[in-house]
């Protein structure tokens, strides 16, 4: 027999059981709208009071319906349909299409209270035994995304569409005033300033690298409402104001811009194992949070592709506007480009450490305006470049040591 569990967790002084059996029969009920074999009412209702005593969550069960739910503050955090069977469910050969996927993860998310739209991040297969997929989203207000850390997320069954999974994070409660007064290119420019400079040594610890040898953006700078958690509130890498701390306790959020980056692989299709994001404020354009991640493993993606990374150590990048990083600020030069040149020997003369933006590419590399040669490298390879003649004057205009 299938045993279902509806887990409920809440703080015990905001939240009764009454309180908190009425939002799991309400979650219950809605599913059953959704999937004809859920059944509604329930029966057999099982209050677990096992653990601690002064815990802030307490577990309710129901026997015989498929689902395991917990609830934080009466508010449904996590849903799970257990399966009696310890066999994998294998992959169907015709699974639900991406729009009834897409369309499913928002009726999934609205049950868990989380606003639509949807941003959605991600959609992949699970890393679960049983067939799945997972669609990783955060919820939208008057169009602008409502962060998480860690995002929301559900687990589909690609054979039927039935919900085998969620992960509920509430949003924080939005400002106002919602229009930022920097612009997503300032904050891209505050972001990688940061990440390149001698303040913050981003030591890769297996190549003893200080800096990432290149850098490719996931997607541009995202306007959305942040609350930065506890953890983050006291890392090394935090920079919230004491004003914007007290709103992240009481549930309110910032307006930040959000950039995340990956480093490519040395060989054209090998695992990312090396991620950056974080947050600007998008009012004052100051940096409030730098992260930096070892990703290990994962599925394979079936959903919106990442942007196509250039084959590493290679220049030939295509024309368009170029950002020099040098001394800590920015210099941009339209209609630039550099080629890729043959020559093996390495450039002799001092050169000027820089960061070059092509894009959504970020190359730290250095120059040396004798042989007017652009050299980036790493575990003792150098690939060298050629600066076009607006970016090679533009260059030399920057002092040895910068």
């Amino acid at each position: 027999m299938v045993v279902a569990l509806i887990a409920s967790a809440i703080f015990l002084t905001q939240a009764t059981d009454s309180q908190v059996l009425a939002k799991t029969n309400e979650f219950v009920r809605k599913l059953a709208l959704l999937d004809p074999q859920v059944k509604y009412p329930q029966a057999d209702v099982e209050i677990d009071r096992s653990g601690p005593p002064d815990s802030p969550s307490i577990w309710v069960r129901f026997d015989g319906p498929e689902f395991l739910v917990r609830r934080s503050e009466a508010e449904v955090q996590v849903y799970s349909l257990q399966s009696p069977s310890h066999n994998s469910i294998p992959w169907p050969d015709q699974p639900i299409t991406t729009d009834r996927l897409l369309s499913l993860a928002a009726s999934y998310a609205a049950l868990g209270d989380i606003p639509i739209p949807l941003h959605v991040f991600s959609y992949e297969r699970a890393s679960t035994d049983d067939a799945a997929y997972q669609v990783d989203y955060i919820g939208t207000y008057r169009g602008v995304p409502l962060m998480t850390n860690p995002s929301s997320y559900v687990q589909i069954d690609p054979a039927n569409g039935r919900l085998l999974f969620a992960s509920y994070r509430k949003p924080p409660t939005p400002p106002s005033d919602l229009l930022p007064a920097t612009s997503g290119d300032q904050a891209r420019n505050t972001y990688l300033s940061y990440l390149f400079s001698d303040a913050r040594h981003h030591r890769n610890r297996f190549t003893g690298q200080k800096f990432p040898y290149r850098l490719t953006e996931l997607s541009p700078p995202m306007l959305c409402v942040y609350a930065p958690t506890k953890y983050e509130q006291q890392d090394e890498d935090s920079f919230y104001t004491s004003e914007q701390v007290l709103a992240a306790s009481q549930g309110r959020g910032t307006l930040v811009w959000f950039l995340r980056y990956d480093v490519p692989p040395m060989v054209d299709g090998a695992p990312v194992t090396r991620k950056f994001d974080g947050f600007v404020d998008a009012k004052t354009g100051r940096l409030l949070r730098f992260n930096e991640y070892w990703p290990m493993g994962g599925g394979g993606t079936i959903g919106p592709k990442s942007p196509p990374r250039h084959a590493p150590l290679h220049w030939d990048m295509p024309s368009g506007k170029i950002g020099i990083l040098s001394s800590g600020k920015w210099n941009w030069v339209p209609a630039a480009s550099v080629s890729f040149v043959k020559e093996r020997a390495s450039p002799k003369e001092p050169r000027y450490p820089i960061v070059l933006s092509f894009g959504q590419v970020v190359v730290p590399c250095s120059y040396d305006a004798k042989t007017n040669l652009l050299a980036t490298g790493m575990l003792g390879r150098e690939s060298l470049g050629r600066p076009s003649p607006n970016l090679a004057q533009a260059l030399r205009h920057l002092k040895p040591g910068a």
